[in-house]
């Protein structure tokens, strides 16, 4: 997984908007849109920058690994015995298959917008 791919990640794990994001780091969403795409290059400064918008450490950033997310939360469901609702590891296993089909899903409507971008870009300058 490249940086890009992991700040979408982030990204979507915090709920936050492309839109947002871009904003707070000052660029045009075609050009975050080129970030999480991996088209552009992300420098230190950047990175720290993303860190402060996420208010998490780069190094998070930088090491997240999805799969280890799922696995933390498939672990804290499977030893929340003491609750009145418990996830077995049947429904554990549909809950991740239900996040990456998300996550698919996601990465399907990001692309979906930046070809929106380009096409309005496009019918800008011919306009």
């Amino acid at each position: 997984m490249l940086i890009g791919d992991k700040i979408r990640y982030v990204r979507r794990l915090i709920n936050m908007e492309r839109k947002d994001v871009a904003e707070r780091l000052g660029v045009s969403l075609s050009q975050y849109s080129n970030i999480e795409n991996n088209v552009s290059h992300i420098d230190e400064e950047r990175l720290l920058k993303f860190s402060a918008i996420f208010q998490m450490p780069p190094d998070i950033i930088k090491n997240i690994d999805p799969t280890k997310v799922y696995a933390q939360v498939n672990k804290a469901n499977e030893q929340n015995t003491n609750k009145d609702v418990h996830i077995g590891a049947q429904d554990n296993e549909i809950s991740q298959r239900l996040l990456i089909e998300n996550q698919k899903l996601l990465d399907i409507q990001d692309r979906n917008m930046d070809i929106i971008e380009e096409l309005v870009k496009k019918l800008k300058n011919h306009g």
